[in-house]
């Protein structure tokens, strides 16, 4: 059984140990040993990393009470020097002591019972179990008091209870075990159950900050961010802001204002101008109509654009298929180095998907459609508008 530092010593960045066993796998060498600072992923929280011997920890695993260590190569001595990445292990304790914390606020608050945690690189979501959603209010007020409680800088301590012990502990939910099981107390605020690394006071988690939630099923899921993480997001929200000020020319006090007026007024310039594209592209439809060839006394307009995208190609379409609805359409935006090809005839004589992918595939393009409409894509504009002659000459021979 491996003796576990990273419970009795939290703070401990180095130790030397004894390699106990070792295998190779496809993923490296696994090695176990008497005693290791490296906390195993386990209870929604990631593992530590380090180096055993200058050697980089990919991984820690527990299995049947013992901590295997990965590494990404061989080590042979049978005394090592371990060094744990403390910035990771210090970030951790913080967010795992701010979820804690707030946990147990959401709990004598609202009688909220924590029923998920994930700790992430980036943030740490905890799910809560409760009869209504939380109001905006509400979660407010949860930040407040969980700052209040790190403020305080109340001491957290950790330690081992059997059966008899729970049954005496404050817990917020008992749990369903006939072990000893570890125990994570704020002093005075809360007791729970947790198997991962924390700080010795409240103080040490030093900020908290909820970043939004969601609804999961029937729970609520936060996301939040505590000590150097919190910190880190307040930075690039700040700066964020003073962005947004220099680019709007406003100030703090009316930013909101500011970014909304002109989010509006740009929603309606977009809606005139999409407005006016929309007369536009039926004047196109008018003049091509008008420009449109006779081929075996079939009507073709055929339009190659540099200018449309393929969406407002296939509006264009759509315009020419109701106002020339017996002639064959068929068009290619050559906007960008994949250009888009639509076609439209409405013949029964044919089948314009099949026909269509047929003459795609010669040119190692991609697409198709229905008995009556087409699209698809191709490599460049010369494959383009020989793909548009050669369908013309199929539909009108």
């Amino acid at each position: 059984m491996t003796e576990k530092l990273f419970y009795t010593h939290p703070y401990q960045t180095h130790t030397t140990a004894n390699v106990t066993a070792k295998k190779i796998t496809p993923e490296g060498c696994w090695i176990t040993l008497d005693k290791t600072i490296f906390y195993p992923e386990g209870g929604g929280q990631p593992c530590d990393l380090g180096t055993i011997n200058s050697i980089k920890i990919i991984d820690v695993q527990e299995k049947d009470n013992e901590i295997w260590h990965l590494v990404n190569s061989d080590i042979s001595a049978t005394v090592v020097n371990c060094e744990v990445d403390w910035l990771r292990r210090f970030d951790h304790m913080q967010q795992h002591g701010g979820q804690h914390i707030m946990s147990g606020v959401a709990y004598h608050l609202y009688g909220a019972q924590t029923v998920g945690f994930h700790l992430s690189d980036s943030y740490t979501t905890v799910d809560l179990r409760l009869n209504n959603n939380l109001t905006k209010e509400q979660l407010i007020k949860i930040e407040d008091e969980v700052n209040n409680i790190i403020y305080q800088n109340l001491n957290i301590n950790c330690f081992f209870a059997d059966a008899k012990k729970l049954k005496q502990l404050t817990l917020r939910k008992q749990p369903p075990v006939n072990e000893d099981i570890r125990i994570v107390e704020i002093e005075g605020f809360d007791q729970s159950p947790c198997c991962g690394t924390h700080p010795q006071r409240t103080g040490e988690v030093g900020l908290f900050k909820i970043l939004k939630t969601e609804k999961i099923r029937s729970d609520i899921r936060l996301y939040i961010v505590s000590g150097n993480r919190a910190l880190k997001n307040y930075r690039f929200k700040n700066d964020l802001v003073s962005y947004l000020i220099e680019l709007t020319s406003a100030n703090e006090s009316n930013l909101y204002e500011s970014i909304e007026k002109t989010y509006k007024q740009e929603k309606n310039k977009n809606k005139e101008i999409n407005a006016l594209k929309e007369k536009l592209l039926t004047y196109q439809a008018l003049d091509l109509i008008k420009n449109s060839e006779n081929i075996n006394n079939i009507n073709v307009i055929k339009y190659l654009s540099e200018e449309l995208t393929a969406n407002e190609l296939k509006k264009l379409q759509n315009i020419l298929s109701k106002s020339a609805p017996n002639s064959l359409i068929l068009m290619a935006s050559l906007q960008d180095n994949k250009p888009r090809i639509a076609v439209y005839f409405n013949n029964t004589n044919f089948s314009v998907g099949k026909v269509f992918k047929n003459t795609l595939n010669k040119y190692n393009g991609r697409g198709g459609g229905s008995k009556t409409a087409a699209q698809g894509g191709c490599n460049n504009y010369q494959d383009a508008k020989c793909i548009i002659n050669e369908l013309i000459s199929e539909f009108t021979k």
